[in-house]
């Protein structure tokens, strides 16, 4: 008898063309009990129907779960449950129009969810939650029979574009793990966080973390947040931050929001780890190959290389000579002419002989200059102008650096012409000097003037004074003396004459 009843509602089961009425008429009908509105009961499936279900709610009393009541099984909810399965379900009509008392298993899970999550809320506790739908402010998921909604403010991983629609739709039936943040019975309103989820999960393991991380360790990791000043990247369980000085070796800063999105997986340089902060320090550019320590096997100090101005400054240029590899030409070793800024000799994007003075593996940093290397740059085909700009390179550095020079190909030939116009200038200023005039020789000096008369002559001698005047001489001396006049004559010799 018993293998009868399932036979018979097996048959039921693999019937979906039929109605509830019919079923209802299958199963014997139905003596409505005397059930009220929200009452919370216990019934057994019986069978499945287009609508939704035909349950047993204890003797011949039998209800009906339409598909709209049944939410909280999951998507295809009649592939998640069988006949014979024990459900709660609550009374939404005792009588419909068309006799048959009105079920919802969402509104029973409901009741038990809202105590649930009122405990999750309380607690601070994580849960799992399927996705069921979407809209254009987030995603909504059901708990224990109660929807609630998750911002897209508090989603990890997903950033809105303008296919962002898409984005949302894709996470329909997949598990996330949440954590309520609100919770208001009376509005109906459950308010949901993975981010939130997600952090106190990174709490717990965070301090592991940071003991387990050495300096120096290269991990993958995902990113979490864009922003201008870097990147935020997840590293299991604890988030680092890649400034976006340390993106890229180029000088020219790297804009983090164009070159990264959400959800790249990126391998990362553990630079340094404070642990009473608990804050990791990440490069992306200490994690890719190593080309700096390649390409300086093949340099040495003292090589004259070629290389392309990337960046001009107040004390300097900065040039790259290859790859990644960048190095700084001061302001004294641009010019062997006095200048103030770079951009007088300069031009970024310019192709430029330069000789390596210094080189820091440690820092990846680079000492060059283009006046220490001059000389030999002129005997390879370089060429420079009065104040020291380029104004012709080499045959084989046109060719290999083809796209800079055709970009500064004119530019060259307005250098050449201006030096072609200074070199005139001053070649004629030099042609109108007189050749034989001695350059220290006084206009005035009388051709049979011995040559040392000058020289023994007292630099603050009056003009029109006595060469031989003593300098001890009276102020009150005769005018008239008479020029004879013996020099040691006694002053009383008119005395004794008397």
């Amino acid at each position: 008898m018993k293998s009868e009843d399932n036979t018979s509602a097996t048959s039921i089961k693999n019937n979906d063309e039929l109605t509830m009425t019919q079923l209802l008429e299958e199963t014997g009908g139905f003596e409505p009990k005397n059930f009220k509105r929200g009452d919370l009961t216990e019934g057994t499936i019986l069978a499945f129907a287009k609508e939704g279900l035909i349950v047993d709610l204890s003797g011949k009393s039998e209800g009906v779960v339409y598909n709209e009541e049944m939410h909280s099984v999951g998507p295809n909810p009649l592939e998640k449950i069988n006949i014979g399965d024990k459900i709660k379900v609550v009374v939404l009509h005792p009588e419909n129009p068309d006799g048959q008392v009105a079920l919802s298993i969402d509104k029973a899970k409901g009741e038990e969810g809202w105590n649930l999550l009122q405990e999750y809320f309380e607690e601070e506790k994580n849960i799992e939650a399927t996705i069921t739908s979407y809209n254009k402010g987030g995603l909504l998921a059901n708990i224990e029979g109660v929807n609630g909604f998750i911002p897209v403010s508090q989603i990890v991983g997903t950033k809105l574009t303008g296919e962002g629609s898409e984005s949302l739709s894709a996470q329909i039936g997949k598990t996330m793990t949440i954590k309520v943040i609100e919770i208001n019975r009376r509005r109906n309103r459950v308010i949901l966080s993975e981010r939130a989820a997600l952090q106190e999960h990174r709490t717990e393991f965070r301090e592991q973390l940071l003991n387990e991380l050495s300096e120096g360790d290269i991990l993958k990791g995902v990113v979490t947040a864009v922003r201008p000043f870097g990147v935020f990247v997840d590293i299991g369980g604890a988030d680092g931050l890649v400034h976006h000085s340390e993106l890229s070796w180029d000088r020219t800063p790297v804009d983090p929001v164009s070159q990264f999105n959400i959800g790249d997986e990126i391998e990362v340089y553990v630079m340094k780890i404070d642990v009473e902060s608990k804050k990791v320090a990440l490069s992306t550019r200490r994690a890719g190959p190593e080309e700096w320590e390649s390409m300086l096997n093949e340099l040495s100090e003292g090589d004259l290389v070629t290389g392309v101005v990337t960046k001009l400054v107040p004390f300097g240029a900065f040039v790259r000579i290859g790859g990644p590899i960048e190095g700084l030409v001061h302001l004294s070793e641009i010019s062997k002419t006095r200048i103030s800024h770079s951009n007088q000799i300069l031009i970024e994007g310019e192709v430029v002989p330069v000789k390596i003075v210094k080189i820091e593996s440690e820092r990846h940093r680079l000492a060059l200059s283009i006046v220490g290397g001059s000389k030999e740059s002129e005997s390879n085909g370089w060429a420079f102008d009065h104040l020291g700009r380029i104004i012709e390179m080499p045959a084989e550095i046109k060719e290999k650096f083809s796209s800079e020079f055709s970009s500064f190909a004119d530019i060259l030939e307005s250098r050449k012409e201006e030096h072609s116009n200074w070199l005139e200038t001053h070649q004629d200023a030099q042609e109108d000097a007189p050749e034989d005039a001695p350059e220290d020789a006084p206009e005035d000096a009388p051709e049979d003037a011995p040559e040392d008369a000058l020289e023994d002559a007292p630099e603050d001698a009056p003009e029109d004074a006595p060469e031989d005047a003593p300098e001890d001489a009276p102020e009150d001396a005769p005018e008239d003396a008479p020029e004879d006049a013996p020099e040691d004559a006694p002053e009383d010799a008119s005395e004794e004459q008397k």
